[in-house]
């Protein structure tokens, strides 16, 4: 085990042990986190979870250690890189298998040549045994006729025989009954015997499961190896460099992973770089190597020049716009719409945390029972497909607020509940939270204390951001600050704020500061401190009357936000004020203090702007 060894290391290879419902973590959970958040812990876990599996494949492929040894960490550097691209992320032994064999095989091609070079070359030539079939003819050929099984039994034989697991546990990660783990790995060794006895190797299928269990007992993971793997991927993932031999062995992964179906960007985009520019001669920053502190990275530093960031895209929704929900390049160059189908009245969308789902609310038909606050539903949105939403998730909440989970499977939804019929206009509104699992489609209460909205969730999932709101008014009252840990509400500010966001390293929140009090309402856009409540006032472009929406970038180097600008307009398309005048909507990217602005979307007195968010 990893955990014998001291250190920084040990301990991060310690510390991912406890899932959310507290017991070991799913695959799914913890590869959601590396893709939210680049989470190290969860990247290491999963290396020490999978790795006797993907150390065997490269052993009964390699018959060179060292050639071995590479191809391990290359098979993970594509991991980083592609981390995003496995689908479903619960199958992660599956698809580790199928990069480590198709490098593995890549490597062996070119330990292949360079010795046919070598004996071309060499007099006399070395003559060539004829293959004998033994049982060391299984070591080669089982990872080819492996990858030909369907998936269901292939999945089982990884996790029970390749990797050691119960069948408790095969089937847990799996999502199956044990007896189903149990059927599939039965079916699945006699199919595999079945294809392995018509290339000469006979086996029965308790024989096969006999030797799987041997040869992984017998090419037992070496924990430096764990440990020099989970160091270069930090160091890949932060823009350092990656070792010649290992990039060039990643290269071919990546031609191998392109073949496939799995067409998903790229998590990290300067391993992209690492491993198509591996032949490049600049010394990367000594004091990025030096964190490695293991095998062969300090030993042949490599460049890594810095790659260009991942494409971003600001969403946009309105109201009543034939462009609901659309996208637009931070620049403002109009990329796509998306399918929310005959939807209208959206607002407050956002994003999933990987970027591939978005939650919306659309605003229902104000009735007399609805009182100040209308009904809302809650939809779930594929943008990449072509189809509409479908069926709401929630229908028919009030005073409704949520936020996504930072695994992406789940959903914090504040709203009154069923049973409230009469509250107080000036008293606080008796929320409730539950969290929704978007996979089962099942609902838990959250035990937070009755009246708090949840808003906002911090990329580490442990601080949720909400808000207190009275039913006289469309703006929260105060703004709250809890630890997931005691569910104790923290204030952060008694002022009134609209459209909090956190910032992507929760230092900060982002809202609309609402003077209510002051005629003409007021309304600037603020960032306050988490530290101690403190605040900043973002400066406005010129002409900026009023600001309602507000988001930031990824990485919190930016922010967009919508105004309104008064301006002369047509009756005809947009409702005038004296004068022949009325609110035009901007959207505009800026520095988080104002700095550097630019309109990327100027309505044209068609669209009213009512949500933003920046993936």
């Amino acid at each position: 085990m990893i955990n014998a060894h001291g250190g920084p290391l040990a301990s991060r290879l310690r510390g991912v042990v406890v899932g959310r419902d507290g017991g070991e973590p799913s695959d799914d959970e913890l590869l959601g986190r590396y893709v939210r958040s680049g989470d190290a812990e969860a990247f290491a876990h999963l290396v020490r979870r999978h790795g006797s599996m993907v150390w065997g494949v490269c052993r009964r492929l390699l018959s060179d250690h060292h050639a071995a040894e590479d191809v391990f960490q290359a098979t993970f550097l594509v991991l980083v890189a592609r981390a995003s691209a496995v689908a479903p992320r619960d199958r992660v032994a599956n698809w580790l298998h199928g990069v480590a064999y198709n490098t593995a095989l890549k490597a062996r091609a070119r330990e292949t040549r360079r010795r046919t070079r070598e004996r071309l070359s060499a007099a006399p030539a070395e003559p060539i045994a004829p293959a004998v079939h033994d049982s060391s003819d299984l070591r080669p050929a089982l990872d080819r006729e492996l990858s030909g099984l369907p998936v269901r039994y292939r999945e089982a034989i990884l996790l029970c025989d390749l990797e050691g697991r119960t069948h408790a546990e095969a089937a847990r990660q799996l999502g199956c009954p044990e007896g189903t783990v149990a059927a599939r790995l039965s079916r699945g060794r006699a199919m595999l015997a079945g294809r392995l006895s018509r290339r000469g190797i006979t086996l029965s299928a308790a024989a096969l499961a006999i030797e799987l269990a041997a040869g992984t007992a017998a090419g037992a993971l070496p924990p430096r190896l764990v440990r020099r793997t989970v160091d270069t991927a930090e160091l890949v993932a932060a823009g350092g460099a990656v070792p010649p031999h290992v990039a060039a062995l990643t290269h071919g992964g990546f031609k191998a992973m392109l073949l496939e179906k799995w067409k998903v960007a790229l998590v990290g985009s300067a391993l992209l770089v690492a491993l198509t520019v591996a032949g490049a001669t600049e010394h990367p920053d000594p004091s990025v190597v030096s964190r490695a502190n293991a095998g062969r990275i300090a030993a042949h530093p490599a460049p890594v020049p810095v790659a260009p960031p991942r494409e971003e895209q600001v969403l946009v929704t309105s109201l009543f716009s034939g462009d609901t929900a659309k996208t637009f390049k931070p620049d403002g160059t109009s990329v796509r719409r998306l399918p929310v189908g005959e939807l209208t009245y959206v607002w407050r969308p956002r994003y999933s945390p990987d970027g591939t789902r978005l939650a919306l609310l659309k605003v229902g038909p104000v009735t007399q029972k609805s009182g100040p606050w209308t009904s809302n539903h809650l939809y779930i949105v594929d943008p990449a497909s072509k189809d509409g939403p479908g069926e709401p998730l929630i229908s028919d909440i009030r005073c409704a607020s949520f936020a996504w989970h930072p695994d992406g499977t789940k959903l914090y939804v504040s709203h009154l509940p069923p049973d409230v019929k009469d509250v107080a206009a000036d008293k606080p509104a008796p929320l409730a939270t539950w969290v929704y699992d978007l996979k089962t489609k099942k609902k838990a209460p959250l035990e937070l204390p009755a009246g708090y909205g949840v808003v906002d969730v911090s990329r580490d999932g442990k601080t949720l951001l909400a808000v207190t709101m009275t039913l006289n008014d469309v703006y929260p009252s105060r703004t709250y600050l809890i630890p997931v840990a005691t569910l104790k509400p923290q204030l952060l500010t008694e002022k009134r704020f609209d459209g909090q966001r956190l910032s992507p390293d929760g230092k900060s929140v982002l809202g609309v500061r609402v003077e209510k009090d002051l005629v003409p309402l007021t309304r600037s856009l603020t960032v306050v401190a988490v530290a101690d409540g403190s605040e900043r006032t973002v400066k406005l472009p010129a002409g900026a009357d009023r600001v309602y929406q507000a988001c930031w970038s990824p990485n919190g180097r930016r922010i967009a936000f919508h105004w309104c600008e008064e301006v002369p307009v047509d009756p005809n398309q947009l409702p005038a004020l004296e004068g022949g005048k009325g609110w035009a909507d901007r959207v505009t990217v800026a520095d988080p203090d104002g700095a550097n602005p630019k309109t990327i979307l100027t309505s044209d007195g068609k669209r009213t702007v009512s949500g933003l968010d920046w993936r």
